[in-house]
């Protein structure tokens, strides 16, 4: 029994490790958020006017990291991902808005150590530290109603709405919603 717990805090604290260096080198590569002319051109050739308004009010990391999200899809969907998915890749991260890089280390590591807590001190009103970790809790509701209004599928607005989800909690059969998921925690 020692054996079993021994290994389940040692997987614990290996996956907390992974964690950390994933982001860890999520933030050093925020610190230089380019697109190439190539995923530049990928993006206008897939978003909408609207969609690619939306795009553009994005901050440069979330553009950056929404193209690595629609190039993994790219990469690792079979057969190749229809465009739908590649939007909500584009966009999953419309609605976090306009925040400061410290606002969003406080959300990531107060995630961290209790999301429940990051709940209880997420504030639509207050002060703008537990505003902005309430535009980071609710960013996936707030993207997909930002979607909505701007004339976006509604296939593409739901996949949106949750991607947030456990991917646990997913169903099988929402492949699209799955492919999202795991793109973004790649990504």
């Amino acid at each position: 029994m020692a054996n079993l717990a021994s290994a389940s805090a040692g997987g614990a604290a290996s996956h907390l490790r992974r964690r950390a260096a994933y982001r860890a080198g999520q933030f050093l590569r925020s610190l230089r958020p380019r697109l190439t002319p190539g995923d530049a051109a990928e993006v206008r050739r897939l978003l909408s006017p609207s969609q690619l308004r939306l795009f553009l009010q994005m901050e440069p990391h979330d553009r950056r990291q929404a193209v690595d999200v629609m190039l993994w899809l790219q990469h690792h969907v079979d057969p190749a991902p229809a465009s739908d998915l590649l939007v909500a890749g584009l966009l999953h991260d419309a609605g976090k808005g306009s925040l400061r890089r410290g606002d969003r280390v406080r959300f990531v590591l107060l995630h961290a150590l209790s999301p429940r807590l990051v709940k209880r001190l997420a504030s639509e009103r207050g002060p703008r530290w537990r505003r902005a970790l309430w535009s980071l809790w609710h960013h996936a509701r707030l993207g997909a109603e930002l979607l909505a209004a701007a004339g976006t599928r509604p296939a593409v607005v739901d996949i949106v709405a949750r991607h947030t989800l456990p991917l646990a909690t997913v169903a099988a059969d929402e492949r699209e919603l799955r492919w999202l998921i795991m793109a973004d925690n790649a990504s």
